[in-house]
């Protein structure tokens, strides 16, 4: 307040209750970028729910700095894409980031404003886990057919290779399936397309949580359905939140 001697107008106190901070920074509500009141380019700081993670893109399969993930902010009629790029992608799993939790992130650039607004990382972000939300369905008893979009954990008792093949648009695509448990049942566990490039990481044993999976009622039972719109996490924490 010192280098405002006297009366001050309303935009000089404006600018000092929103002055950036040393790295250039400000902390803004997601909304704030939804109406249009962050500028393009502007580095900002945010605490917001997760609201979908999907699965890490890779570009060059040898070179694990060639990637991106993208993680949705905020709530349902009310989101912002924010994508991480290259060594920030693994941010997501390292810490682990999940559906629901509520996040803290500083040094984001807001690449789009208004209601498809869109955020970047960049080399000083920084993600912290404040609150965890903890809503995946670690009891299969309690799943049944033609869900949608839910969260399953379960642990890892057989898997098969990934199988590829051409899809409609002629782009090369994979496949692959798992049978998880949750200590007493047993289910199959699909995964496309992106989704399948997690076996690579996968074994027997293993725990896993797929986030947005859908299931079907098949002739031989509940089958789970994980593709591009899914999310797959293997982490050996997640056993403490299985129902065995």
């Amino acid at each position: 307040m010192k280098e405002y001697n006297g009366m001050i107008t309303k935009d000089m106190a404006k600018s000092i209750l929103t002055k950036d901070t040393p790295k250039g920074h400000i902390k803004v509500d997601i909304n704030d970028i939804i109406s249009n009141k962050v500028p393009v380019g502007r580095i900002v700081d945010l605490s917001e729910h997760v609201y979908r993670i999907f699965n890490r893109i890779r570009f060059d399969a040898s070179d694990n700095n060639k990637q991106k993930r993208t993680i949705v902010l905020g709530k349902e009629q009310s989101t912002l894409p924010l994508t991480l790029w290259d060594k920030k992608s693994d941010l997501a799993d390292v810490l682990p980031i999940e559906r629901n939790d509520i996040v803290h992130i500083q040094n984001l650039k807001v690449i789009k404003t208004g209601p498809s607004g869109e955020l970047s990382s960049t080399q000083e972000t920084h993600i912290t886990k404040t609150s965890s939300g903890g809503t995946a369905i670690s009891d299969f008893s309690k799943i049944t057919g033609n869900e949608k979009n839910i969260d399953i954990i379960g642990r890892i008792v057989s898997l098969s290779q990934i199988r590829y093949f051409m899809d409609l648009s002629g782009k090369q695509s994979g496949i692959s399936d798992c049978i998880i448990s949750d200590g007493k049942i047993e289910l199959r566990l699909v995964l496309w397309k992106s989704s399948s490039q997690a076996v690579a990481e996968m074994h027997p044993g293993d725990y896993i949580k797929v986030e947005f999976v859908n299931t079907k009622q098949k002739d031989s039972g509940i089958e789970i359905v994980a593709s591009d719109t899914s999310r797959v996490l293997i982490n050996n924490s997640l056993y403490q939140r299985l129902s065995i």
